[in-house]
């Protein structure tokens, strides 16, 4: 058992990211949304390596099984990135609770529907996931970048 952890430092215009496990971070710029971490999940490997397709990995029963966690040993290695962040981005971190049970365009018209209110927007996401099915544990931070 261990336990999966993102972060960010905000600098100036720069967003430095360190994670581990599978939850997640997302940025969304322009209408768009971008997961800007990397799960580190027997899933995602089975993905990247091409083993299985992305539908399959969607419906994996092996969803949960993480390869790297606080926890599991004495040492982890972390993910680490760096990103330029732009007046009117918004950051979304989320466990795995929310974006198993809401497709990430479903995050983004939560989060475009609610520009100014990432409270609300939070609240909406995980009343999403609770309606989708609400299988795991649900955490969820909303930045929105603005001057």
């Amino acid at each position: 058992m261990g336990v999966t952890i993102v972060s960010a430092l905000l600098s100036g215009y720069v967003m430095s990211v360190a994670y581990v496990g599978d939850s997640r971070i997302y940025l969304m710029r322009d209408g768009f949304i971008n997961q800007l971490t990397t799960d580190h999940s027997l899933v995602s490997e089975q993905l990247k390596s091409g083993l299985i397709s992305e539908k399959e990995a969607r419906e994996s029963k092996l969803g949960n099984v993480v390869t790297r966690a606080l926890g599991m040993k004495e040492s982890v290695e972390i993910g680490l990135d760096e990103q330029v962040i732009l007046n009117n981005d918004s950051i979304l971190m989320c466990s795995d609770g929310v974006y198993d049970m809401v497709e990430d365009s479903e995050i983004l018209g939560v989060v475009l529907r609610f520009p100014k209110q990432p409270q609300k927007a939070c609240d909406h996401l995980i009343e999403l996931s609770n309606e989708h099915g609400g299988n795991d544990n649900m955490s969820v931070i909303l930045l929105h970048l603005s001057k």
